[in-house]
């Protein structure tokens, strides 16, 4: 395997681990959509680089990165503000 390769394969693998370990948290039957989402765009950041994305910072961080990469794809303008 090549660099590339190696790393994707950490990072699915790091991803599968969080998503099987998902049911082990109290009162997951309970979430609601949102936070599903939330949790699982949680789970692909701190797969991609856990230091820098772990906890509520590291999670801000991620959803800066994350609107970033989307935004073109989506067609949206992002405004002053909320850079």
């Amino acid at each position: 395997m090549n660099k590339q390769q190696k790393r994707m394969d950490q990072i699915v693998g790091d991803f599968q681990e969080y998503v099987e370990t998902y049911s082990n948290q109290r009162s997951w039957r309970d979430y609601s959509d949102t936070i599903f989402i939330d949790d699982m765009l949680y789970g692909i950041g701190i797969a991609l680089d856990r230091p820098e994305h772990e906890f509520a910072n590291g999670y801000d961080t991620w959803r800066q990165k994350l609107r970033k990469h989307l935004n073109p794809v989506l067609g949206l303008q992002r405004s002053k503000e909320n850079e």
